[in-house]
């Protein structure tokens, strides 16, 4: 199974910049488990707030280099190749708006 997202990226379309969206508002068993042996690569934001996310397969990233995940938590069991490097001209290209302020990363 692949799993490639990539958001709209339509001046006019209100989720430009969005590749998966989870409404803030589903809290309760919004967990999500892919694989075995899928292949999981975003463009984009991807939005799940509650979700405690484990891919068994390939995880991917740095299509247009520009990534964001918002998640509970992430574990992957298979092979990862993720940068959340970032390009203002790539996330521009896609629509996805730019935090202004100071840069922050969580890392565990």
């Amino acid at each position: 199974m692949n799993f490639r997202i990539s958001p709209p990226t339509s001046g006019a379309n209100p989720w430009q910049g969005v590749a998966l969206y989870q409404h803030p508002k589903l809290n309760y068993r919004v967990d999500n488990s892919w694989g075995p042996g899928a292949a999981f690569n975003a463009d984009g934001l991807v939005y799940l707030p509650y979700s405690n996310v484990v891919t068994d397969g390939n995880t991917a990233s740095n299509n247009i280099k520009c990534t964001k995940f918002v998640m509970n938590s992430f574990v992957t069991n298979g092979s990862i190749d993720l940068s959340m490097s970032q390009s203002a001209s790539s996330c521009g290209a896609i629509g996805l708006k730019q935090w202004g302020g100071a840069t922050v990363h969580l890392i565990q």
